[in-house]
């Protein structure tokens, strides 16, 4: 019986304490309410106009946006020490003077980030109490950190107690809140790397495109980055790399032709990198000479479903024109002379039509010899900016081949320059000016054996044979007559 009495007493005292802190937790429960917070976002200068928040939950259809943080402050003595200052006791009025200000000093009470929640982003739940020393709270919602691409952050907001409807009615609870964002313009970049002044005929240029993935990817159905150049570019399609952020990323199509490409990204694969940077490398070639001293360009383009951003680089190659002509009569042209071309280095230029390229020996098979045409011009095209010269290699028919290297600057625009065109000239053979044909060795080596005698004219030559012949009979005659004057006067 007492133990009877014993396990009635155990489970009354039991039953008092799940009663009381059930009733605890419902006074807890009463106490206090719960505020739900969206954080929306707009595409740039999308934003609708601000309204009177009423607690209704009448914005849900909107994007929202993660990784924003809000912190939360009890403001209710300063709203109800301006609401008695007031002469009108206007409440919106002193919820509009609290916003902005200063809590460097104050203790928030509460602090979170914008997450999903089921199938919503940006989401942010509070539990607050509903009164603060023994008034009907005030709370100030403030937005203090939010994705870099965020163009300004939301406007503070006031929410006093008790909140009621757009109808007038009591909320008990949840009351949301729709603090709104603008997403800034993508930043999109586009970069020459190792940009020189000028390019070479054959050399390869590598570019790269830089952005930021927008914070909240759910805003857009569309995201393509593309690239299109002109037809003196070719492009390099296995040179394509994409990175997000310090790895290689796959997960998109490509679209490529000889002269650009189209990336067309999966946006459901992109989410979950959002707020991430992303980088393009790619090469492509110069490979002909139709844009000598003009811009060849390169335009990129982002686009999506509110932006289409272009980015351009241009690039340049250079050329000189050249005129051979007399060298006392300059306007007389002349063709048929060929020369080759050397750097500053010495080197000379080999290549075919698509590539140049420098060796140290001009008799490679590739070299490249530009010969004047019937009216004495030749050209030289796509090489980069500075100092070259001209090496004749075949004067023109009638002509002395020069000795002297042609020096000449590759520079903007010395290619179409009209007043840029370079004289070469060339002295024409003349009886006093003729070059003397050298001997074979074959003729030094017999002239050499022969000694001194083989200097002299051949005998076998008739007009010489006559002249010794005669030459010798008079010597012999002379020689026959002192002879015999010398014989009478001894007698």
């Amino acid at each position: 019986m007492k133990k009877l009495v014993r396990l009635i007493m155990l489970l009354a005292v039991l039953l008092s304490t799940v009663l009381g802190m059930s009733g605890r937790v419902a006074a807890a429960e009463t106490d206090s309410i719960t505020f739900t917070l969206h954080k929306l976002v707009f595409p740039e200068n999308a934003l609708p106009e601000a309204s009177q928040n009423d607690g209704d939950e009448r914005l849900k259809d909107y994007d929202g946006l993660n990784g924003v943080t809000f912190d939360v402050y009890d403001v209710t003595a300063d709203f109800n020490r301006l609401l008695d200052e007031s002469d009108d006791q206007d409440a919106k009025k002193v919820q509009s003077e609290l916003q902005n200000m200063d809590v460097s000093n104050r203790n928030m009470i509460a602090q979170q980030v914008t997450a999903t929640l089921g199938d919503k982003d940006g989401i942010a739940t509070f539990l607050l109490p509903k009164f603060s020393e023994g008034k009907d709270a005030v709370y100030l919602f403030r937005e203090s950190a939010a994705p870099s691409d965020v163009k300004s952050k939301a406007a503070d907001m006031i929410v006093a107690l008790p909140a009621f409807d757009a109808a007038g009615d009591f909320l008990e609870g949840p009351i949301h809140l729709y603090p709104k964002n603008e997403i800034t313009q993508p930043r999109f970049e586009k970069e020459v790397l190792d940009q020189q002044l000028s390019y070479q005929l054959g050399d390869p240029i590598k570019y790269e495109l830089k952005t930021r993935l927008p914070s909240n990817l759910s805003l857009y159905s569309k995201y393509r980055i593309s690239d299109q150049a002109d037809p003196s570019l070719l492009l390099d399609a296995k040179s394509i790399k994409v990175q997000i952020a310090d790895g290689p990323y796959e997960d998109y199509q490509l679209e490529s032709s000889d002269h650009g490409f189209r990336l067309l990204f999966d946006l459901t694969k992109l989410k979950e990198h959002a707020g991430k940077n992303v980088t393009i490398s790619y090469t492509m070639t110069l490979q002909d000479t139709n844009r000598i001293d003009h811009e060849i360009i390169n335009r990129a383009e982002l686009e999506t479903d509110f932006d289409k951003i272009i980015r351009e680089r241009k690039v340049k190659t250079g050329g000189k024109k050249f005129i051979k002509v007399d060298a006392l009569k300059k306007n007389q042209t002349l063709a048929g002379a060929s020369f080759v071309v050397k750097n500053a280095k010495g080197q000379y230029l080999q290549g075919g039509e698509n590539a140049y390229y420098w060796t140290a020996k001009k008799e490679e098979t590739d070299v490249v010899k530009l010969t004047s045409n019937k009216d004495g011009f030749f050209e030289i095209n796509g090489l980069s900016y500075g100092s070259y010269s001209l090496e004749e290699v075949n004067a023109p028919a009638g002509y002395l081949l020069s000795e002297k290297a042609v020096s000449f600057e590759i520079s903007e625009n010395s290619y179409t320059f009209s007043k840029g065109i370079l004289q070469v000239v060339n002295q024409k053979t003349t009886s006093t000016s003729k070059q003397p044909n050298k001997p074979s060795p074959a003729q030094t080596k017999k002239q050499t054996a022969a000694g001194p005698l083989a200097q002299y004219p051949k005998m076998n030559d008739s007009r010489n044979l006559w002249f010794i012949v005669v030459g010798g009979s008079l010597v012999v005659c002379v020689i026959v007559l002192v002879f015999l004057r010398k014989t009478k006067r001894s007698e």
